[in-house]
């Protein structure tokens, strides 16, 4: 068979001396391939099937995990941190119990409260904040893909902010053994958030049960 590509004789499919079960071509560039089977060819013919050719990493020790837009998605949320501190929860709250207390039934404030600029304000910021994230997983993705990572979670996941954040730091971890930074960070922010909110939430609680007492 000496119109059939010799495996053995392909120094680019194997180690030399090897010749592994596999279908080669009958000759170079020929679309028809035959059946070897370790050692001997055998009969079965078959058309070249189409095989898409797997992504190869090339990620090493010294490849980055980390770039701007990674930290930018993790900590944008700080803005909306940030926000929070100024919004006087307590009076929001005591203004509100204080008009439901003179007009029972009326639920005026509620509709009128979300029309004011301070409330369409933080709107606005966590739209806008939400969108950076979107931009910056899309961007993020991309850098990576540049750097080597063969395997990388898809940018689109940033639409739900945090699960990209989780998904990108398993798929890293996963060819390099690390990226877990960005996670703790996050983190870390959770908590703080955690905590602003829960003095803001205790505080006006606090100030409703002092207004309950004054209408007993």
């Amino acid at each position: 068979m000496t119109d059939i590509h010799d495996p053995q004789r392909d120094p680019n499919r194997l180690p030399a001396g090897a010749a592994a079960p596999g279908w080669y071509p009958t000759a170079p560039g020929s679309p028809t391939f035959r059946w070897w089977d370790g050692v001997q060819w055998t009969e079965h013919l078959q058309n070249q099937p189409y095989v898409a050719s797997a992504a190869t990493s090339t990620v090493t020790a010294s490849t980055p995990v980390y770039n701007v837009f990674i930290w930018l998605f993790t900590l944008l949320p700080v803005v909306s941190l940030l926000s929070l501190i100024p919004f006087n929860l307590s009076a929001v709250m005591e203004q509100s119990m204080r008009q439901a207390l003179a007009n029972p039934g009326s639920r005026s404030f509620g509709s009128s409260y979300m029309l004011t600029p301070g409330y369409l304000l933080i709107q606005l910021l966590s739209f806008l904040i939400w969108a950076g994230m979107v931009v910056c997983a899309y961007f993020d993705w991309r850098r990576l893909g540049r750097l080597g990572f063969a395997r990388r979670f898809h940018w689109a996941w940033g639409f739900l902010t945090v699960v990209y954040l989780i998904g990108r730091t398993v798929m890293v971890r996963k060819e390099s053994g690390r990226g877990l930074a960005v996670i703790w960070a996050y983190i870390g922010l959770v908590v703080v958030t955690f905590i602003v909110v829960g003095v803001q939430v205790v505080s006006a609680l606090s100030t409703m049960g002092q207004l309950i007492q004054q209408y007993r």
